[in-house]
């Protein structure tokens, strides 16, 4: 279930709420193999501001938002978390064609009484869309089988140079990092993975 209100045109707010049930597991003769349902239940909040020009192709503005998800068992949920993901990028025009567009994200949840964030909810990133150069959600630590891990926290930080090259053919130049991890107190810049 989502609400949302447009504020003004460029300012939406949303709340929400939603439940499903999670059944991992690990196929095995074994008896004692991992088997693991919990019912996640979370209320969801947040915010979009866009002024970007076009937002299938923006060549000037900026564009933020933020979304809180707190998950509780007052609210029908086995599992107790606060998670919050927020992004900003702006556009700027550099003549001839060109555009400057620059990205951030960060990403945190934080589970209580010792609770582990179970994977579906934890972040991840390395890929197209966050860390180009890297395979698909590769970042950070892997598991005992060779998985990626994910974290409770993630920071990505993208830079481009978009031009033209002829008629509606575009290129681009690119810097991003990025990495995810474990605790939100572990984030540090020295620790973010470029390409």
């Amino acid at each position: 279930l989502e609400q949302a209100y447009r504020v003004k045109p460029s300012i939406d707010l949303r709340y929400g709420y939603s439940t499903e049930n999670n059944h991992t597991f690990i196929r095995s003769e074994q008896p004692d193999a991992f088997d693991l349902t919990v019912t996640i239940a979370r209320f969801i909040t947040g915010g979009v501001v866009d002024r970007r020009n076009d937002p299938f192709n923006p060549s000037r503005g900026w564009f933020t938002a933020s979304t809180l998800e707190m998950s509780t068992p007052g609210i029908g949920s086995d599992l107790k978390f606060l998670k919050d993901f927020a992004q900003y990028s702006h556009f700027i025009p550099a003549g001839r064609g060109m555009v400057l567009a620059t990205a951030a994200r960060l990403g945190l949840a934080r589970t209580f009484d010792d609770e582990v964030l179970i994977p579906s909810e934890r972040f991840f990133a390395g890929g197209a869309s966050t860390v180009r150069g890297y395979r698909e959600d590769t970042l950070g630590a892997e598991s005992v089988l060779g998985d990626p891990e994910g974290g409770s926290a993630l920071l990505v930080l993208n830079g481009e140079l978009r031009f033209p090259i002829y008629r509606w053919v575009k290129g681009v130049g690119f810097v991003d990092a990025g990495n995810v991890f474990p605790h939100a107190r572990d984030i540090s810049l020295s620790k973010l993975q470029g390409s």
